[in-house]
């Protein structure tokens, strides 16, 4: 039994092609899933101070809103400190 018959001799190759660079294209996560690296450093996030109730300074000069939690989220995910540098 014949799973797959290619009579077409550029086709085969063209397969052959296209399989290898499936394999290459899957590789880097392979090898990301192996080793995970040393974070260091901080994200650094600019905005405005003054467009509550996404993002504002408090009476302590702190960052806060949705976007400020959005981000302290995502720098917590990548597992690196979070900077807000908000500008009014």
């Amino acid at each position: 039994m014949t799973w797959l018959t290619i009579t077409n001799p550029k086709a085969a190759i063209g397969l052959a092609l296209a399989g290898g660079l499936l394999m290459l294209a899957a590789l880097p996560y392979e090898v990301a899933a192996q080793s995970k690296p040393e974070r260091q450093g901080k994200l650094v996030f600019a905005g405005s101070a003054t467009y509550p109730p996404f993002q504002w300074l408090d009476q302590h000069h702190r960052a806060k809103g949705f976007v400020i939690d959005l981000q302290e989220s995502m720098a917590r995910r990548a597992e690196i400190k979070a900077e807000h540098r908000l500008m009014e």
